[in-house]
């Protein structure tokens, strides 16, 4: 399970919950991070979205938190759907803060696997 979120108000929140839930790679942002981003060089964020969208192809279950239309792009490049919890109507300019406990649900719900199952 990988969890991804921006611009994530509560970072240290989600990051509790999806500790708790074992999730294998978390990436949160907050707004500031976000708009760092733009002060690397452009290869450099090219690459790093590059390495990061390789990372997520080999999950089965992506949760992410980001804007409505973040989500629809991010499903296209993966070629798959994922488990969407919407921030918000892009643009999002502003940190939104996560609610914790729908998180914890989702994150309970995918992390849960039936006896004699294999991870």
């Amino acid at each position: 399970v990988a969890v991804v979120g921006f611009p994530v108000a509560n970072i240290a929140e989600v990051k509790a919950v999806c500790d708790a839930h074992a999730v294998e790679f978390t990436l949160l942002m907050s707004q500031e991070e976000r708009e760092g981003l733009g002060h690397a060089s452009g290869d450099a964020i090219f690459n790093r979205v590059l390495d990061t969208l390789a990372v997520l192809k080999d999950f089965d279950v992506i949760v992410l938190l980001a804007s409505d239309w973040r989500i629809d792009t991010i499903e296209k490049i993966l070629g798959r759907e994922v488990v969407a919890v919407t921030l918000g109507e892009s643009p999002i300019t502003a940190d939104v803060a996560v609610d914790t406990d729908e998180l914890d649900g989702i994150l309970d719900g995918v992390t849960k696997r039936p006896p004699g199952a294999r991870g």
